[in-house]
C-alpha cells in the first residue's frame, strides 16, 4: 500500500513494515508494537496509513493531525477501510456503522454497505440502496435536495476528484458534486438513462460501459470529458477504459486502442497508433503518459515523453517482450517482467532514472512492485526492499532494509 510519500506493506504473516517519508507514515515506530500481527488490510490517504486488525481495531500512523484519533475506543468493530486524501473512515459491514477520522471528520452514519472517497468527501451506499455523503461541498459532500430524491435503487457508486456518480438498478446514471469535472451530467443525460452497467472516473471525468459495449464520456471536456472528436470508434465493442490525469484511452474487443482528452497527457496516440491497431491486452496510465501491454507482453507508450510516453533506445529491448505488469509513479512507469527484472523509464526525479546501482538490483529477483506519486520499491526473494525516485520519499537510493517477511509477494 502506498500514500503520497511512504509504503506500507502486509505481510504474509498479517504483520506491517513502512518506509518511505517519516512524517507521512514511513515511520511507524509509535504504534509498531501494534502492527505485528493480526492486520488484515492497510490503506492511505495522502498523508497517512491505517491499518484495521482481525480483532476490527484500527491502527492509525503518519501525519499527526489525521492520526490524533488512533486511540479512540470509537474505531472498534470495524470490517473495511477507506481513505480520502486527508481522512479515514471505518466501516462495520455487519451493522453497517461507520466511523470518520482525520482532517473532515464528519457524523458516523449508519446501516452501511459500501463507502467510496472524492479527495475531499465520502459519499456510502445504504442498506435500502440509497445514498448519504458527508465532507467538503466543494467535492460532493453535500447531494442537493432533488438529486438525493433520485438516489433510489443505487448498484453502483463511483468518485473522481470532484464529483461522485452513481448507476441505479434501471441502469440509469445519477450525478453531483463539481459540475466542470461530472457533477453535471445534463449533456449527456439521454444516453446515460439506461443501460449503463460500470463507470469509470479519472481526476475530472467519468466513462460509462453500456451493456451495448458502448462508451459515453463526460466532466472536463479538455480532459477526457468530451469523447465527441473519438465518437465513432465508442459506439461499440469497449471492453475497458484507462485514464491519466488529462485524458482517457479505450481499449476494443480488437485489442486496437482508442484515446482522447489532452494531446500533452496523452490524449494523442498517434506516436504509437500503428502498434496500436491490434493485440493490446491492458493499458495502464500515470499523470500524463499512457503504457499499453501487448500479447507478446511488449510495452507500446504515448502521451509526455519526459514521464514515460517515450521509451529510450537502451530500454526498448527489454520492453520488447516478457512484461507481467506495469506499475508507475506520477512521472514514471516501471515493468515488472516474467523473468524478476524491472524496467524503468520517465521522470529521473520520480523514479524514470536510478542509476545504474540500483538498475543492477532490479536485473532478476523481484516479485513485487509497490509505487506512490514520486517513488518506487521493489520487493525481492532474499527479503531485501530496493528503493528510488524522489529524495522526499527515498533520501538515499537503494537497498532500504532486508526483512524475511517480504520474501514471498505481498500486498502493498
Amino acid at each position: 500500500m502506498r500514500n503520497g510519500y511512504a509504503f506500507a506493506a502486509l505481510t504474509a504473516n498479517q504483520s506491517v513494515i513502512t518506509w518511505g517519508e517519516n512524517a507521512h507514515g514511513g515511520n511507524s515506530t509509535l504504534v509498531q508494537h501494534l502492527l505485528q500481527e493480526g492486520v488484515i488490510q492497510v490503506v492511505g490517504s495522502r498523508f497517512a496509513f491505517a491499518a484495521l486488525k482481525a480483532d476490527g481495531s484500527l491502527v492509525v500512523w503518519g501525519e499527526s493531525a489525521i492520526t490524533r484519533n488512533h486511540n479512540n475506543t470509537l474505531l472498534r468493530g470495524l470490517t473495511n477501510l477507506l481513505a480520502a486524501e486527508a481522512t479515514m473512515v471505518g466501516l462495520n459491514i455487519v451493522t453497517g456503522a461507520v466511523t470518520t477520522v482525520g482532517l473532515a471528520a464528519g457524523s458516523p452514519s449508519s446501516g452501511v454497505s459500501k463507502i467510496v472517497a472524492s479527495a475531499g468527501a465520502f459519499a456510502a451506499i445504504n442498506a435500502d440502496d440509497t445514498v448519504t455523503a458527508w465532507g467538503s461541498k466543494h467535492f460532493g459532500g453535500v447531494i442537493p435536495s432533488a438529486t438525493q430524491s433520485e438516489l433510489q435503487q443505487v448498484q453502483l457508486l463511483v468518485a473522481n476528484r470532484d464529483s461522485f456518480a452513481a448507476v441505479l438498478s434501471s441502469g440509469r446514471v445519477v450525478a453531483w458534486g463539481a459540475s466542470l469535472s461530472g457533477g453535471d451530467i445534463s449533456a449527456v443525460q439521454q444516453q446515460l438513462s439506461s443501460g449503463v452497467f460500470h463507470v469509470t472516473a479519472s481526476n475530472s471525468a467519468f466513462a460509462a460501459l453500456k451493456d451495448d459495449t458502448s462508451l459515453v464520456t463526460w466532466g472536463y471536456g479538455p480532459w477526457g470529458g468530451d469523447s465527441s472528436f473519438v465518437a465513432s470508434s465508442l459506439t461499440a465493442n469497449v471492453t475497458f477504459v484507462a485514464h491519466t490525469s488529462m485524458a482517457m484511452a479505450a481499449l476494443k474487443v480488437d485489442g486496437s486502442v482508442v484515446a482522447w482528452g489532452a494531446a500533452e497527457g496523452g490524449g494523442d496516440a498517434s506516436s504509437g497508433q500503428h502498434l496500436l491497431t491490434e493485440g493490446i491486452q491492458t493499458i495502464y496510465g500515470n499523470s500524463r503518459a499512457f503504457a499499453a501491454v501487448n500479447s507478446t507482453g511488449g510495452v507500446v507508450t504515448w502521451g509526455k515523453a519526459e514521464y514515460g510516453g517515450e521509451i529510450s533506445s537502451d530500454k526498448a529491448s527489454a520492453l520488447s517482450s516478457g512484461v507481467l505488469a506495469i506499475y508507475h509513479t506520477n512521472r514514471a512507469f516501471a515493468a515488472l517482467k516474467e523473468d524478476g527484472q524491472v524496467v524503468v523509464w520517465g521522470q529521473a526525479g520520480h523514479g524514470g532514472s536510478p542509476g545504474a546501482e540500483v538498475e543492477a538490483l532490479l536485473l532478476s529477483g523481484v516479485h513485487t512492485v509497490c509505487s506512490n506519486d514520486a517513488a518506487f520499491s521493489a520487493l525481492k526473494t532474499d527479503g531485501s526492499v530496493v528503493a528510488w525516485g524522489h529524495a522526499i520519499s527515498v533520501p538515499v537510493p537503494g537497498v532500504q532494509f532486508v526483512q524475511p517477511g517480504l520474501s514471498a509477494p505481498s500486498i502493498c
